[in-house]
């Protein structure tokens, strides 16, 4: 009988630290995993403004590196091969995806800051070498998004122009599952070229690019290069430690765009060839996209200036009289094109905001060349 007891009372104890563990669990868990609010303040935090400027039939602003010509007029087949009626060109920028970069794997403010298992595996954190030194290195996952916010309100829609089938919601890839984005070794097996561009000498490719990028021009030539935020390879979650939050998790975007075109799962669509379906490019084209931050902080909201050095139209740097370099006093703006000195769209801080500053939830603007046939009918899907 006595045994009997204490058998009962020893299982009633386990089952009641159990619950006491999934209790701490699930609230060390939300201390980790924290709410984006992307759906509640979607209005506040889109860069409506990135949306422009808008090219119509060969009228507006001339678009990014890489994009099509200014022509007025433009053809595109059937799926018999027969061409089409003449069409109009269209060209503009689109909100299409969300990258959300976390520290703690599986968690995900995108969607309600939830955890989409319940695992620490992989949770990205500074590391230590040898003898207990400490390696100046962070680990971040991604999560992949579908988020065509025009669709969603019925805005704004071109079926011509459509280069996907979303128009909802919806998560397309993660990296926790991704062993190349999980393994140095095995991103070098699968993407050799690396030897070739994750060295020094890349480095100083990369500065010239960033001066490039930051006064307004990408060089499509140098795909490599990640502009302020570092090198394109290796393509996986490590990144260096001491730089800003904000850089880095705009590094981890950069490299999963480009990880996501090396498979096929991105496509380019820009250019003359792009106009009338979406093109397979193993290499990012990096001026057709440009990031806007909406969490922790949106971008769109800022309302921030900063100092910033003068360039000319080549990029250089232009100096006063005395030899100092000239500043002026620019805006933060809602967006920014990959690359850009995150002193440019985030200021001097970085915005680390201890505590929920290591996420950051990224929106996504792609540019579309397109052609708007009189006939009807939605484009090549991506």
């Amino acid at each position: 009988m006595v045994a009997k007891l204490l058998t009962t009372l020893s299982a009633l104890m386990l089952i009641l630290l159990s619950n006491l563990a999934v209790a701490g669990m699930e609230k060390s868990n939300g201390a980790l995993c924290t709410d984006a609010k992307i759906f509640t303040k979607m209005l506040d935090q889109v860069c409506w403004t990135c949306m422009l400027p808008l090219r119509l039939a060969g009228v507006g602003a001339k678009g990014p590196e890489g994009s099509a010509r200014t022509l007025p007029v433009c053809l595109c087949k059937d799926g018999n091969g027969v061409y089409k009626p003449p069409g109009v060109s269209f060209a503009y920028w689109s909100p299409r995806r969300l990258i959300e970069t976390v520290k703690t794997s599986w968690c995900s403010p995108s969607l309600g800051g939830i955890r989409l298992q319940n695992t620490i595996t992989g949770m990205g954190s500074k590391g230590r070498g040898n003898a207990g030194e400490l390696d100046e290195s962070a680990f971040y996952q991604y999560h992949y998004f579908a988020y065509p916010i025009m669709e969603m309100l019925q805005l704004f829609t071109v079926p011509d122009c459509m280069r996907d089938e979303y128009v909802d919601f919806d998560m397309l890839y993660i990296s926790e599952i991704d062993p190349v984005h999980n393994n140095d070794w095995l991103a070098f097996v699968l993407n050799p070229e690396s030897v070739a561009f994750a060295n020094p000498l890349a480095l100083v490719a990369a500065a010239a690019d960033c001066a490039a990028i930051t006064s307004g021009k990408a060089n499509l030539d140098l795909f490599f290069s990640a502009g302020c935020d570092g090198l394109i390879y290796p393509m996986t979650g490590h990144v260096s430690a001491g730089g800003e939050v904000a850089r880095n998790t705009s590094l981890v975007a950069q490299r999963a765009l480009a990880g996501l075109h090396r498979r096929g799962l991105a496509k380019r669509t820009m250019g003359e060839d792009a106009m009338c379906k979406a093109q397979y490019s193993p290499m990012i084209p990096k001026s057709m996209y440009k990031l806007s931050a909406i969490f922790p902080i949106s971008e769109a909201s800022s309302g921030k200036t900063v100092s910033m050095v003068d360039r000319d139209a080549d990029g250089k740097a232009k100096k006063n009289p005395d030899g100092s370099l000239k500043t002026i006093e620019g805006s933060l703006g809602c967006c920014h094109n990959l690359g850009e000195s995150v002193k440019k769209w985030r200021g001097f801080s970085g915005e680390h905001i201890p505590g929920i500053g290591e996420d950051y939830v990224y929106l996504l603007f792609k540019y579309t060349d397109c052609c708007i046939s009189s006939s009807g009918g939605g484009s090549g899907s991506e």
